[in-house]
């Protein structure tokens, strides 16, 4: 059966790489030349800060776009030295790590479709991308494909800050001039005098203009108002504009942003509305994958758990006995939402996004994560946290990984 990521697969990439090249285009070929025609011709400061902006943008929104295609065909995914990850994997089989347990014997935990593949602490079997895939954070439909804390997640970030910045950028002188088009539409088709008649004839005192609540009726209004704007701004003449903007540059370019046009007025909020959700998930991310030190798998499992109440909630860990011990380690039922691999706000970052400043800015520099995704740092507080744990029964509990 196929999944409906897989086919929001084909369908979403295209969305946003045509809202890229649609917000480029009319910031480029339409608000730039819009701002340098309605600046003074003879303030030549200004229009240079205008062309230096553009330069800005431009430089912002390749440096989004190479990103994002970079993620999009998988050039951050981590390639492990195949001894390097045998190594790690021996040292589960050898139980001298912590990893997953599979039962109360230590058995490792291996996938059911990947020929019995071991699944590493922070690993998960992705069946929108078919494979087993360590240091797995979450399937991302936006990218298609999987955001690692070993690979993409550091490029996932500066994509969401270069994107906010990037429309930021765009939007920003974009709203004082769509907001001016807004308030001359409501004020020509929303009047009580006879320019606003059209309106009220075919949708304030008709049923339908009301079927939807209040936030309906006046979308509709607004939607309505700059359709037909142009044949009431045709009968019913504005004025000529006031004499201090008669040379304000040359006028004579045709640009959507002369006049009220709806699509500049739907670029300008979808651009904000994205904006809104980037920086929501940049805050998101941020918080609970860099700061906290957690997964966005371990967050849904801890959701799950709190949502359910299951009593066999937790992960099932293989505990290793301390150095210079004689003791033979114990599994553990290690609780839904406990930050295992919890360092601290300032080494959590430095894991994810390097030690150096410059390491921040440059994704192909990743942090300290371990590249084979299998033995992860834990802290000898988290460690001594494990160890206090009571010791699994597979009587006790039902493991259903």
């Amino acid at each position: 059966m196929v999944r409906a990521n897989q086919v929001l697969h084909r369908i979403v990439p295209g969305l946003m790489l045509m809202v890229i090249f649609w917000g480029s285009k009319l910031f480029l070929k339409e608000l730039i030349p819009y701002m340098l025609e309605h600046s003074a011709q003879d303030h030549s400061r200004r229009r240079r800060l205008i062309l230096l902006y553009k330069s800005f943008f431009t430089l912002q929104v390749s440096l989004t776009t190479a990103l994002y295609l970079a993620i999009y065909f998988n050039r951050f995914h981590s390639h492990p030295n195949s001894r390097a990850q045998a190594a790690s994997i021996q040292n589960i089989l050898n139980r001298s790590i912590v990893y997953q347990a599979a039962d109360a014997r230590g058995s490792p935990l291996r996938c059911t479709i990947c020929k019995h593949q071991i699944i590493p602490v922070r690993g998960r079997h992705c069946l929108d991308c078919g494979r087993c895939v360590y240091g797995f954070d979450h399937h991302c439909v936006w990218f298609a494909q999987c955001i690692t804390i070993t690979g993409t997640l550091k490029p996932f970030v500066q994509v969401l800050v270069l994107g906010t910045g990037t429309i930021l950028t765009g939007v920003i002188p974009a709203i004082p001039v769509v907001a001016q088009h807004l308030q001359r539409v409501i004020a020509l088709t929303w009047t009580a005098g006879s320019t606003g008649d059209t309106l009220r004839r075919i949708w304030w005192t008709r049923w339908w203009g009301w079927a939807g609540g209040p936030v309906y009726r006046y979308v509709g209004g607004i939607v309505l108002g700059y359709i037909y704007y142009p044949e009431i701004k045709l009968r019913h003449p504005t004025p000529p504009p006031p004499a201090d903007q008669e040379n304000w540059g040359n006028k004579t370019r045709k640009s959507i942003l002369n006049e009220p046009r709806l699509s500049a007025l739907i670029l300008v909020v979808a651009a904000t509305m994205i904006l809104l959700v980037m920086v929501a998930m940049l805050a998101i991310v941020v918080k609970n994958n860099i700061l906290n030190g957690l997964s966005t798998l371990e967050i849904e499992r801890a959701r799950q758990s709190h949502r359910w109440s299951r009593d066999d909630a937790g992960i099932t860990l293989w505990v290793p006995p301390r150095d210079g011990q004689h003791d033979s380690g114990k599994v553990v039922r290690v609780p839904p939402g406990i930050p295992i691999f919890d360092h601290g706000p300032w080494a959590n970052f430095c894991l994810i996004m390097g030690d150096q400043v410059w390491h921040w800015f440059v994704p192909w520099k990743l942090g300290h994560t371990p590249p084979d995704g299998v033995e992860w740092p834990i802290s000898d507080h988290w460690l001594s946290y494990l160890r206090s744990l009571d010791k699994y029964n597979d009587d006790d509990h039902t493991d259903h990984h």
